[in-house]
């Protein structure tokens, strides 16, 4: 197999300048505008080509992959807000995990004191609701600390009576 060099270019399935006009756009989210007529000098994404057909965009970054840490993590673990909020006898929890994972919930007082444990248990992964009775503790300023896995986070909760 010798290659033939009297062709004025190699025959490629795509044209690298099509590939960076794509990230550009796709990645960066640059204008098409400023592509064309400040970086490229052509269309590459929609344009005519040298062998007369046109140039097709090119799916190589799909938008809705999850792009960061933080983002994979709060679609697979989170805790929302608790409800009713204020409360007075009784306050629902809601958590999801993703993995066969240990969970523990804790009331502390504002000041940080333990008041009491909603769940400290390992749990099997999905969404999880509990329905906590809080008649036995004071009116006042609560926080609510969640851990499980790699989360961990903390909220208020008003108790009153």
């Amino acid at each position: 197999n010798v290659p033939n060099l009297d062709l004025s270019n190699v025959e490629m399935q795509y044209d690298f300048k099509q590939i960076y006009a794509a990230i550009l756009k796709d990645w960066f989210e640059v204008d098409d505008a400023t592509i064309q007529n400040d970086i490229l000098f052509r269309d590459y994404r929609n344009g005519a080509d040298d062998n007369g057909g046109t140039y097709a965009p090119l799916d190589i970054i799909d938008s809705n992959v999850i792009t960061s840490v933080n983002e994979f993590i709060k679609d697979k673990f989170y805790m929302k807000p608790c409800y009713p909020n204020p409360a007075k006898d009784q306050v629902t929890f809601t958590y999801r995990i993703n993995s066969h994972t240990s969970v523990r919930l804790v009331l502390s007082d504002i000041q940080g004191r333990y008041s009491s444990t909603v769940v400290d248990e390992i749990k099997q992964p999905g969404e999880h609701q509990i329905t906590f009775p809080i008649n036995n503790l004071p009116a006042g300023q609560y926080i609510y600390n969640f851990q499980a896995g790699p989360i961990r986070e903390s909220n208020k909760l008003t108790i009153i009576k």
